[in-house]
């Protein structure tokens, strides 16, 4: 495929997708905060459930349609994977709440789970870390966006798919959008927009 192609096509699978793998990191990034910081049971029970319901509103506008180029499919792969496993690890997060609710209540009242689970050990406790592909890493490491596009104008820059993303109006944090600074194909000089 040319470099022109492939750089569109994988745009177009970073505007479908990102915003999605944005929505699941964010799921687990306010977990993580509930986890850490959260007291009492309800409390947490809800901000588990809170979660579970953005993971599966994103992975409900996951498209079927697959890109054509190999990063756009790399693209598309690690953001479908990333999704997919956050959705998984909130539908078994909420259950193993529900199912240890007599185990944990009581020390939820005065602790968040991170320490409870400290005291009374919860190996079973599904993470982020355990569930294959549930980190945001899956997608902020692909690499093909750096040999395929140039951000800015210098020639040795790195064009990071965040760096790409923010360039196309989709980054994860609003403000980190600048559709204005350049993005263009490394081999040709196109302008990708």
């Amino acid at each position: 495929m040319a470099p022109d192609d492939a750089a569109r096509d994988t745009a177009d699978a970073i505007r479908a997708l990102h915003p999605l793998a944005c929505r699941a990191a964010a799921a687990t990034n306010a977990w993580a905060t509930c986890h850490d910081e959260a007291k009492g049971y309800d409390r947490v029970l809800a901000c588990a459930k809170q979660q579970r319901d953005k993971a599966r509103a994103a992975v409900a506008r996951l498209p079927g349609a697959q890109p054509s180029s190999v990063c756009g499919r790399t693209v598309a792969a690690a953001s479908r994977e990333m999704v997919l496993a956050v959705g998984q690890l909130f539908d078994r997060l909420v259950p193993w709440l529900e199912k240890n609710r007599a185990r944990i209540t009581v020390p939820l009242a005065t602790a968040p789970v991170a320490e409870v689970c400290a005291e009374i050990d919860c190996p079973d406790l599904p993470t982020e870390f355990a569930i294959e592909n549930a980190s945001y890493a899956r997608v902020s490491g692909i690499e093909c966006t750096k040999t395929l596009f140039r951000c800015g104008v210098a020639r040795d820059n790195i064009c990071w798919i965040n760096r790409v993303a923010s360039r196309l109006g989709v980054a994860c944090d609003p403000s980190e959008n600048k559709p204005s600074d350049s993005l263009s194909v490394r081999e040709t000089g196109r302008h990708v927009n």
